[in-house]
């Protein structure tokens, strides 16, 4: 298999017409990302592209949307004693569509103090919440993939239509690219795509003007700092700056991008970061990569987001089964309490449970099937002693009736 890479750079550019319609240009440019569909790759993150030691690492996995995967190990101190951190997230329609969020403090050989205890979030809005992962947590990532930096939970080929898009023609030294312009909702867009290479990005430019475009979450964009300066505008830059040739497709494997936030009255504030792909599947064998496991920490303080928002916290794990905070003393009192005020005595089958035990939102099935068998014993037997009250009370004023006549 024959591999090259082709290094990307951008200049000066002239105006230039071309032979190519805005639908073509909108479905190859929909179609470059169409590698990144089933996929496994290793990447890694630096700060400054002269950088030799990168801030984050790690594998990514996705297959086909159904399951999605990110680890990574992060290099940033969070104390004296912790050196960074290694996080898991995971998306999975196998796994009730929920999304899984952990942190395990410390890397090998930090002592990690008791207050930094592994954390693990779950989402119910699963498929919602790694859109937004793609583009909050993880941005350098989610641009290989379609998506825009801290921009929408919508891919970026997928906001773009032949209504809201325009197509011009430029040359940038000798190589002609198709440039789309879009103005939406979210923000402002301009691409740059280079249709002898399957329309493979260049180069993207997206801007959010504060109190005039939406943020990823359909509000009003607007921040303001810890000094009081409000924001103004956020313009972000990324551009592939080196891609490689594999079976007959251009593939991103290098991506430099720029974030400039500009307040009123203040100065600007920028950060660049740059990642590198270094290792591509794009037939991955999951399974042998251990891809897409449920496995967590049970040391995990383990907290679960509705999807209406609410958090249910104080949750732990235990052989992967999510535990309730509650007392079990409580637990077997009210059990005990609603037992005796049915006059009936439960079969010897019958007992309270050590904990209200939860595989993700669902009763342990062999105390929820027996539940069920005992409520419909109790209603019944309620039922009956309903009938029969009854009954004796109407006898009773039946014969009333006749002694009195």
């Amino acid at each position: 298999m024959a591999i090259f890479f082709i290094l990307l750079s951008l200049s000066g550019s002239i105006q230039s017409e071309g032979p190519y319609d805005l639908d073509t240009v909108l479905k190859g440019y929909r179609e470059s990302f169409a590698w990144s569909h089933n996929v496994a790759f290793d990447f890694e993150i630096f700060e400054r592209s002269e950088d030799t030691n990168p801030v984050r690492k790690g594998h990514f996995f996705i297959d086909h949307g159904k399951r999605m995967e990110l680890q990574e190990t992060l290099f940033v101190p969070q104390s004296p004693d912790i050196s960074g951190a290694k996080i898991k997230t995971l998306f999975s329609e196998d796994l009730e569509g929920f999304f899984f969020h952990e942190i395990l403090w410390g890397l090998d050989g930090d002592v990690v103090p008791e207050t930094y205890k592994p954390s693990l979030d779950i989402y119910e809005s699963g498929r919602d919440r790694f859109s937004t992962t793609m583009i909050t947590h993880m941005p350098d990532i989610g641009s290989f993939i379609g998506y825009g930096p801290l921009f929408s939970n919508t891919p970026l080929p997928d906001l773009l239509t032949p209504k809201n898009t325009t197509l011009q023609m430029e040359e940038v030294e000798g190589i002609r690219c198709c440039v789309l312009n879009a103005s939406i909702p979210e923000g402002d867009i301009q691409l740059w795509l280079i249709p002898d290479k399957d329309y493979v990005m260049k180069k993207c430019v997206i801007t959010k003007e504060a109190g005039k475009h939406q943020d990823y979450r359909g509000n009003t964009y607007s921040f303001t700092n810890s000094q009081g300066a409000s924001l103004q505008r956020r313009i972000i830059e990324t551009t592939v700056s080196q891609h490689y040739y594999q079976d007959g497709h251009f593939l991103p494997v290098e991506m430099e991008s720029s974030s400039v936030v500009q307040y009123k009255g203040g100065e600007d504030f920028t950060t660049e970061t740059v990642c590198r792909i270094t290792t591509m599947d794009l037939n991955p064998d999951f399974e042998a990569l251990q891809a897409f496991e449920a496995t967590f920490s049970d040391d995990s303080i383990v907290s679960f987001q509705k999807k209406d928002g609410t958090w249910l916290s104080g949750f732990s794990l235990q052989d992967g089964k999510l535990i309730a905070p509650m007392d079990e003393q409580f637990v077997d009192t009210k059990l005990q309490e609603g037992l005796a005020g049915i006059h009936t005595t439960p079969s010897e089958n019958t007992k309270a449970p050590e904990k209200l035990s939860l595989l993700v939102n669902k009763l342990d099935p062999d105390a929820a099937a027996q539940m069920k068998k005992e409520m419909w014993l109790y209603i019944l037997t309620a039922a009956g002693v309903i009938v029969l009250i009854g009954a004796w009370i109407a006898y009773r004023m039946v014969k009333r009736r006749r002694e009195s006549k």
